[in-house]
């Protein structure tokens, strides 16, 4: 069973937030390195509103500045510091290399008993709303300020972010077709 999490994660990269989403219940973006996109800061910025942010970075050099750099942005996000004592492989101090275990005791005092996040809105209400549709989803990602994605990450981060099918047809009133 996975883990849920009270807040949410920001990771350094793709091979991290693969490593974590096999075993904890929580939105896991990923920076993509030193890279910070306008769009990603935007998102986080926004799921500030409704969730604790965790910084879980590598204990690396890259690591420390990139966590720096999100302190700077979110100053209220916290650090969670995993111990790498227990790593798979012992080239590299990376979160994707570490232990299970060690990265559920950094977040030990974040994690909750039961699910946090309730998923209202589906595939089919983004469906009815025009949304399959690039550009009238562009403009609401733009709109809400969610970051570029696909269909399904626009599902999931709108569910995150608390927003009902009401809301979302407020947020569409202008657009223009």
């Amino acid at each position: 069973m996975k883990q849920s999490i009270d807040g949410f994660l920001i990771v350094e990269g793709i091979a991290d937030k693969a490593f974590l989403s096999s075993f904890l219940n929580c939105e896991i973006i990923c920076m993509g390195g030193y890279d910070m996109p306008r769009g990603t800061l935007d998102y986080i910025s926004q799921l500030c509103r409704v969730s604790q942010p965790i910084i879980l970075t590598d204990q690396d050099e890259a690591g420390r500045i990139i966590a720096k750099r999100l302190k700077n942005v979110f100053p209220n996000a916290l650090n969670a510091l995993v111990v790498f004592k227990n790593r798979k492989n012992y080239q590299k101090n990376g979160i994707a290399e570490t232990s299970k275990e060690s990265v559920l005791n950094a977040l030990r005092p974040f994690i909750i008993d039961t699910e946090k996040f309730s998923f209202q809105l589906t595939n089919k209400d983004l469906v009815d709303l025009g949304l399959f549709d690039v550009k009238k989803r562009k403009y609401l990602q733009n709109r809400l300020k969610i970051g570029n994605c696909n269909f399904k990450t626009t599902i999931r981060r709108l569910n995150y972010l608390k927003y009902t099918k009401k809301d979302i047809e407020r947020a569409m009133i202008d657009y223009d077709y």
